[in-house]
Order: C-alpha cells, then sequence, then structure tokens
C-alpha cells in the first residue's frame, strides 16, 4: 500500500475493523524530506498512533548531521 494514500489506509482499517496503533512506514530515498513530513504529520493527525517507525534514508541522513538543542539552565535536551 502506498503510504501517501490515507483515504486507501483508512478503508482498509475499516475493512479490518481495527485501530492502527503502530505504524510502519518504508519510504524509497527519492522523497522530499517536506514531502516525508506532510505524510508523517498526517498519520499522527488521523490515527494517532502509539508509535510510528519511518525507513528513510534521507530523513536518517538529516538526522545523523542533527545536534539536539539542550537548554543551558537543565542541561537537557529539549523534548518539545
Amino acid at each position: 500500500m502506498d503510504a501517501f494514500d490515507m483515504a486507501g489506509v483508512m478503508r482498509l482499517q475499516q475493512k479490518l475493523n481495527k485501530k492502527f496503533n503502530k505504524v510502519f512506514i518504508d519510504i524509497n530515498g527519492s522523497r522530499d524530506i517536506g514531502t516525508v513530513y506532510d505524510c508523517l504529520d498526517k498519520y499522527q493527525k488521523v490515527l494517532h498512533p502509539d508509535l510510528i517507525v519511518l525507513k528513510s534514508i534521507k530523513v536518517r541522513t538529516l538526522l545523523h548531521q542533527c545536534i539536539p538543542w539542550t537548554s543551558a539552565a537543565e542541561g537537557q535536551p529539549c523534548r518539545g
């Protein structure tokens, strides 16, 4: 199933009469990070899953280049 076909995901959820609370998405390397973010945002807003696992080379590469921001007062990573 295409991860970007949210209507299809909703139909499958209704057909199976199950709430999807764990979502596993395999994105091939050609998808733009903004497009991937929009897809994740839709899953979060529509399904409210307990867990989303994303396989994306572009996102992985980006995250490896990032350093979590820490509060100088607390010295702990920011958790939004």
